[in-house]
C-alpha cells in the first residue's frame, strides 16, 4: 500500500484510519532506512551513504546556499560529482580525472593539473593539452632519454600560453642550439 499524505482526515475516527497510519510510518521508516544508520540506533539520523541523481544542468543556488550534486562531465563524459556556490556563483567539479597519461585531476578549488608525454619535432611548434584549459599558469619539461643518456635535447616554451595550447621550441644543445626532435614529459597548470 503506498504512503498517503491526507490521512487522517478531521471526521475520520482513528479505529478507522489506524491501518492506513501504521502502512503510512512503515512507508516512512523504510524510506529512510536507505542509506542512513538504524533510526533506533547508536547513530541515528547519520548517513550510510550518499546518492545523487543526475542533473541536466548546474542547479542554481540562493544568497544563503551551496550546492553539492551530480551530473555529466564533459571532459570525462562520466557521471562526476560538482559543487555550486552561493548566488549561481562558480560551479566547480571535485572528482573528474583521468589516472593515465595522458592525465588530469581537478582540484576543490576548481584548478586543473595535467601530465602526459608527447613527440616534438624539431624547431618550433604548437601543441594541444589533451583537457581543455581556459588559462594555463604554468608548464614543466623534462626530456625522456633512452638508458638515461642525457641526449642534450631541450624543449622549451617559444611563446605565450593560448586557450588549450602552448608554444614550444625543440633543441639540440650545442654552439649553435639547433633544432632538434625529441620526446618529453609536460606538467601543466591552469584552469
Amino acid at each position: 500500500m503506498p504512503y498517503q499524505p491526507n490521512i487522517p482526515q478531521p471526521a475520520t475516527a482513528i479505529r478507522i484510519s489506524q491501518n492506513d497510519l501504521l502502512v503510512n510510518f512503515q512507508q516512512i521508516l523504510a524510506t529512510f532506512q536507505v542509506n542512513h544508520a538504524a533510526f533506533n540506533g547508536a547513530t541515528p539520523g547519520r548517513h550510510a551513504a550518499v546518492q545523487f541523481v543526475q542533473q541536466a544542468a548546474d542547479p542554481a543556488t540562493a544568497a544563503n546556499e551551496f550546492a553539492l550534486y551530480a551530473k555529466n562531465s564533459i571532459l570525462t563524459g562520466q557521471l562526476e560529482l560538482f559543487t555550486r556556490r552561493a548566488n549561481s556563483g562558480q560551479v566547480v567539479s571535485i572528482t573528474e580525472s583521468v589516472a593515465a597519461t595522458p592525465g588530469y585531476t581537478r582540484t576543490s578549488s576548481g584548478m586543473l593539473i595535467q601530465w602526459g608525454t608527447d613527440v616534438a619535432a624539431a624547431g618550433a611548434q604548437i601543441k594541444v593539452l589533451p583537457a581543455p584549459m581556459a588559462t594555463i599558469l604554468a608548464m614543466w619539461f623534462t626530456i625522456q632519454t633512452a638508458g638515461g643518456v642525457d641526449a642534450n635535447r631541450f624543449i622549451e616554451l617559444n611563446g605565450p600560453f593560448a586557450l588549450n595550447t602552448y608554444n614550444i621550441f625543440a633543441g639540440v644543445r650545442n654552439a649553435n642550439n639547433v633544432a632538434g626532435a625529441c620526446n618529453y614529459y609536460y606538467v601543466a597548470i591552469g584552469f
